[in-house]
């Protein structure tokens, strides 16, 4: 039986090094936002950390060694490495997103390191056991190795995940990674020691230091299995882009985070995060409509009668809340692939009330093979609220071949509807399938018709207005204008959107996964951005202080009812203040901001000339350099230095539009506004401006007129 030890050693440092693995995919991923070049790098850093840890381990081979006892001790060191590697990723130094990805990886490259170490060395002992059978001893122990490895994707990814948070798991592999050295130790005792061990100490003292460092091992052991129970999800409350969520929510297919009161009020307007993004909102008022509800509420124009619906991606569960007053519907089918939503619904009544309506039925199943598996279904409105195009995985419902998929189970005249989250080619490869598809604000629509005639008509206005959630109208009286502006947004047209795009747009495959790659977000890029941003910060900082940022602008045509961003002000906590523009009509839009936690405010309708250069200064209290000291204020009062800090004013074409006082908390946590761009703040805009800044200048810090 002794002669197997090597291979059950070969077998667990290949289970508890791939499940480790699993779990900073999971974990890196989540911190980079679930950009699929995440994976591309834990697998870098992993192999990486194998090769040098296969290094050290073969010079601890040579020899006389005890290696039993080295890999008791290598085994150690590794549990003390991982602990601390894990525990450095909840510090309040991990929150700046430079530190962690820039650290991350190096975390990950020790933690492989470290049970590489010991695969030379089970080789080596499976060697000596096999006595000298060295292509015998070497296939079993990589068999082992390899059987181990697969083990702990299977087990830890589809098993222990199901029940377990991704740091309860973390500490039950801390627990394996001591037994095993307590193993080790074990083995160690019995095992006749080498001639400079054999020198260098007695029987009696061997004896007693191998049951010390057994009992050590088993003790860490211990301690690992009963943390379990006392820690359980603190490890996403720190990783989050936004710190400090109300909820989580984690199971194996993901984590749930949950920002607001999840006090189980109606109407609540909590933001809710799917694997560290924006997911949406849990507002339900079409009048505050902070998540853009109005792409829901209109479909019963461009589908007056709907029987069966499908919706692919419950979320939070808004979206189907909505659907359910639509006149005839019959059924209802739900996809989503996380059931952890389930579980974040219950915090909200209007939400759960819609589950247990008798027409819905939820599937927790891949969009792709339900589909495939219920070849006979039709539906008369296909609704997928899908996230945004640069997140891993999203090309396989944006592709050519799943809207092919999704139209074999159309009926004649049936409607889809999905989120293109601002990507062009999302409406080029929709014009590739169905005969008509047009792009309302984010939304794509596309079927077998033209149903522009329906979304205008006075029928179509009539039903929606209609419309009740419970014994409330979704739109009250007097909210007439509101819902016709919702009727009369333009239509954007596949030609329309490569104009816009300026580069000829792309069909999406599952093939090219272009919105992912080839159009997606980089992951290097944005921290040069930001250690860019703070070296140009402390730069000026040195300088004399700045005041407001005057911008000269060109409005893009064509863009009514659209949200874009105008200034981007970024904090060190992965948010930040945005100033937004919203296209209200052709002759007037509305300016307003959105602070990171609280709902955004608008201003009245400002009429403006499309055709014409305006002016906007943005005198937001957060972009002014100087921070506390009184000396950057000169010829300033005690009173205006204080009510400045706090002040967000907006000016357009020289007539003060907006003026509100704000807690931006300690200014020096945040960075330089970044103009026509919000890579931050998500779900309250579109990505980019796509006007023209002409020009932009900081004018001088002063005093306030007396």
């Amino acid at each position: 039986m002794r002669k197997y030890f090597p291979h059950l050693l070969s077998f667990f440092v290949g289970y508890v090094s791939l499940s480790q693995e699993i779990l900073w995919v999971r974990i890196f991923g989540f911190a980079n936002h679930s950009l699929p070049q995440a994976f591309g790098v834990v697998v870098v850093c992993y192999l990486v950390g194998i090769a040098v840890g296969a290094e050290v381990g073969k010079r601890f081979c040579r020899g006389d060694r005890n290696l039993w006892r080295v890999s008791g001790y290598v085994m150690l060191v590794s549990l003390a490495v991982d602990a601390a590697c894990f525990y450095s990723l909840g510090l309040p130094t991990m929150l700046d997103p430079a530190v962690a990805v820039c650290t991350v990886p190096v975390f990950m490259v020790l933690v492989a390191g470290g049970k590489a170490v010991l695969f030379p060395i089970a080789h080596h002992l499976g060697t000596v056991a096999e006595k000298g059978q060295v292509g015998k001893s070497m296939s079993k122990v990589y068999l082992c190795n390899i059987l181990g490895s697969t083990m702990g994707p299977l087990v830890t990814g589809l098993f222990l995940l199901s029940f377990l948070s991704t740091q309860q798991c973390i500490l039950l592999l801390l627990g394996f990674s001591s037994l095993t050295s307590y193993f080790c130790f074990s083995r160690a005792n019995s095992e006749k020691p080498g001639s400079s061990e054999l020198a260098a100490a007695p029987i009696a003292r061997r004896t007693l230091r191998s049951k010390f460092e057994a009992a050590v091992s088993l003790c860490l052991g211990v301690a690992a299995f009963l943390g379990i129970v006392a820690f359980k999800d603190r490890l996403y409350y720190m990783l989050g882009d936004q710190p400090g969520p109300t909820k989580v929510i984690e199971t194996k297919n993901g984590v749930v985070s949950l920002y607001g009161e999840v006090s189980g009020r109606a109407h609540s307007d909590d933001v809710v995060m799917g694997g560290n993004v924006y997911d949406g909102r849990t507002n339900l008022d079409l009048q505050r409509n902070s998540n853009l509800i109005d792409r829901a509420v209109i479909l019963p124009a461009v589908q007056p009668h709907p029987r069966r619906v499908l919706i692919i991606g419950l979320s939070i569960g808004t979206w189907l809340t909505l659907i359910e007053t639509f006149p005839g519907i019959e059924a209802i089918d739900v996809i989503e692939i996380n059931e952890g939503y389930l579980k974040a619904i219950k915090y909200y009544p209007e939400q759960e009330h819609a589950l247990h309506d008798p027409r819905v039925h939820v599937f927790i199943d891949d969009g792709n093979r339900w589909l495939t598996s219920h070849a006979g279904t039709q539906y008369d409105l296909v609704v997928m609220n899908t996230s945004w195009y640069w997140r891993n995985f999203t090309s396989n419902l944006l592709s050519r071949e799943f809207l092919t998929e999704v139209s074999r189970h159309m009926n004649p005249g049936a409607v889809l509807t999905y989120n293109s989250t601002g990507a062009p080619d999302v409406l080029k490869t929709a014009s590739v399938v169905f005969k008509f598809a047009r792009r309302r604000k984010s939304f794509v629509l596309a079927s077998d018709h033209d149903f522009t005639s329906d979304l205008r008509s006075r029928e179509s206005f009539n039903r929606i207005m209609s419309l009740k959630l419970g014994d409330d109208r979704l739109f009250p009286e007097h909210t007439d204008k509101l819902l016709q502006g919702y009727l009369d947004e333009h239509l954007v047209t596949p030609e329309e959107e490569e104009g816009n795009a300026g580069r000829p747009l792309e069909v999406i495959t599952q093939d090219n996964m272009l919105t992912e790659f080839k159009y997606g977000h980089p992951l290097v890029a944005p921290i040069i951005r930001h250690f860019y941003r703070k070296l140009e910060d402390y730069v000026v900082g040195l300088g004399k202080p700045r005041g407001p940022l005057d911008l000269e602008l060109m409005l893009p045509t064509r863009k009514e009812g659209g949200y874009e961003p105008l200034v981007l002000v970024p904090n060190r906590e992965g948010g930040g203040v945005v100033i937004i523009i919203n296209y209200a009509d052709a002759t007037h839009i509305r300016l307003g901001y959105f602070q990171t936690g609280l709902i955004h405010r608008f201003t009245n309708p400002i009429e403006v000339d499309y055709s014409k250069l305006h002016v906007l200064s943005v005198d937001v209290a957060a972009i002014l350099p100087p921070y506390t000291e009184k000396a950057a204020y000169p010829g300033w009062t005690d009173s205006e230095i204080e009510a400045s800090r706090q002040e967000i004013k907006l000016t357009w074409d020289g007539k003060v539009v907006f003026s509100y006082r704000l807690d931006f908390g300690d200014r020096a946590d945040w960075y330089r506004p970044v103009v026509g761009s919000n890579q931050v703040v998500q779900g309250v805009s579109s990505l980019v401006f796509t006007g023209k800044v002409v020009g932009q200048k900081r004018e001088p810090l002063t005093p306030p007129a007396r």
